[in-house]
């Protein structure tokens, strides 16, 4: 007499001569007699391989990526939502303060960094300094964002463009990029679009164009003569194209020289030529270092200082971790290294999409992307475009932990090509990295690890350690090879678990497994022998 064997509840591959199971369903694993649920949260594959000291996760629910933790407790697993990635989260690195980019620490508080924000403020200013492409308002804290056709590289806290794309020029006030003809211009700016020296009878305007010449631009209507000027006035020198331009130092008078045009009685030293007091006045804003001609507006400020929208200097203010700014633009350049944090639009964020991190020298270091992405040249995570055939979901060196169905050839040694994990033919479950294959397909069979083809049987249900049936269709019976065969009974209509015994016919009866042929009413009487 058998004993009666009872399959493991959850299980999907049950080994019948070591009474074990070897594969169990989702968000379960092979715990000594049972098939254990997995405590790791949105897992939903876990490496039979797991103990419950040990949970290994090899697939999350959609949505989520899976993460290794620190490399001193590799096999601590995550999954975590895929979209916290790109924040620059990771459950091993600890938040600043038990904050989560984009909420960032304000001194005393968690708080949302405002849109745009480089470095926050206070609550009665939300912002003082503001990304590139963004306005500020420094008497508000908020951050305005605007859009310079054609430009390249915006300023940060003030609307000008820095460079224009291929072809284009900046305006002189940097507000906008252009690429149109100048009208009546002899004489063309390299570096913005502007013009130097206009055309004869054409006078060369502050924002760089050409425009014909009149009286008002001359000393006096009797100086203007068949479309030029004869004569400028005070603080002005005649061109030789017939216009009057603004001599390019701060006079406070003109000297009417023939041998230097331009020559003045200069203001004094650190003074500008006020022209709505008509004299000379002392420039008086801090930290500039040089201004405007003829105003008290900063056109280039000290170090560590940016431009405003009004011409004043203003501290640029070093965004949390940030080592370096550019020069006299309020713009992170790279992070500190103390704090491992990477640059990402403009703020110092552990980075994003980080699969694995290291303790190396105390500070934690991402060592590998998340599953399909890969580092690009800046060591930043960015989606693999081989991703289809790599098959990995860790890539760190000497390490690769491959999807399932897949296995590395040598995970202790350097990838023979571009993709470390082969796949194992037919195979849809094995442990990490393994070789060998715990479940094949409904296409092949388990043999000794390895998944082969199966002959073509018409299984109900197919045996996954043999090339055989366990159940057949209806009308059809296991035989001792493990085929299913037809039923041998003319006009039979159904049979009994998988046996070769008709329980229904179309006509007559069933006599011991068979359809009779007697007609309706006629009584079979079988002689038993003594």
């Amino acid at each position: 007499m058998c004993d009666k064997i009872v399959v493991w509840n959850n299980c999907l591959a049950f080994d019948f001569d070591n009474l074990v199971c070897k594969v169990c369903a989702d968000g379960y694993y092979p715990a000594g007699t049972v098939c254990q649920k997995g405590s790791i949260t949105n897992c939903k594959v876990y490496d039979q391989a797991s103990t419950l000291a040990s949970e290994i996760c090899r697939l999350c629910d959609s949505g989520y990526s899976l993460l290794i933790g620190i490399h001193t407790d590799a096999n601590k697993n995550y999954c975590v939502p895929t979209e916290e990635l790109a924040n620059g989260y990771h459950p091993a690195v600890p938040d600043k303060n038990g904050c989560k980019y984009p909420n960032v620490w304000d001194g005393t508080n968690c708080v949302p960094l405002p849109d745009g924000c480089s470095v926050i403020g206070s609550s009665q200013i939300p912002c003082f300094s503001c990304k590139t492409s963004y306005t500020l308002d420094a008497i508000a804290g908020t951050c305005q964002q605007y859009t310079i056709d054609n430009c390249v590289s915006p300023r940060a806290n003030v609307k000008e463009c820095l460079k224009c794309a291929t072809n284009f020029l900046p305006t002189l006030d940097l507000q906008s990029c252009l690429d149109t003809p100048l009208e009546n211009c002899a004489v063309k700016s390299t570096t913005h679009h502007a013009c130097l020296t206009c055309d004869k009878k054409f006078q060369l305007t502050p924002e760089g164009y050409c425009r014909a010449i009149v009286a008002t631009d001359c000393q006096g209507n009797g100086q203007f003569k068949n479309g030029v000027c004869e004569a400028c006035k005070n603080l002005f020198y005649l061109t030789e194209q017939g216009s009057c331009l603004r001599i390019e130092k701060e006079c406070k008078n003109s000297i009417n020289s023939l041998q230097d045009p331009k020559a003045c009685r200069l203001c004094g030293t650190d003074q500008y030529y006020d022209d709505v007091i008509k004299t000379c006045a002392n420039h008086n804003q801090p930290n500039c270092s040089k201004f405007k001609l003829w105003s008290n507006n900063c056109d280039v400020c000290l170090p560590g200082y940016y431009r405003t929208a009004t011409f004043t200097c203003a501290e640029i203010l070093k965004t949390p971790d940030c080592a370096t700014t550019s020069q006299n633009e309020a713009v992170c350049l790279g992070c500190t290294l103390a704090s491992n944090q990477e640059l990402v639009n403009e703020i110092c964020i552990f980075k994003p999409y980080c699969g694995w991190v290291r303790n190396i020298n105390d500070p934690m270091v991402c060592v590998s992307c998340i599953k399909d992405y890969v580092f690009n040249a800046e060591k930043m995570c960015e989606l693999d475009p081989n991703a289809v055939d790599s098959h990995y979901y860790i890539n760190y060196g000497d390490y690769y932990g491959c999807d399932l169905g897949y296995h590395s050839l040598q995970v202790a040694d350097p990838p023979l090509d571009d993709y470390p994990c082969r796949l194992i033919d037919g195979c849809v479950y094995n442990n990490l990295n393994s070789q060998v294959c715990l479940l094949c397909n409904k296409d092949h069979y388990l043999s000794n690890g390895a998944c082969k083809i199966r002959s073509e049987l018409t299984c109900k249900t197919s045996n996954p350690s043999a090339d055989a049936c366990l159940t057949c269709p209806d009308m059809k019976f296991l035989n001792e090879l493990g085929s299913c065969e037809d039923v041998n009974s003319s006009g039979c209509l159904g049979n009994v678990d998988d046996q070769n015994f008709c329980s229904a016919c179309d006509s007559g009866s069933v006599v011991d497994g068979v359809c009779s042929n007697c007609p309706a009413g006629v009584t079979i009487v079988v002689s038993i022998p003594n």
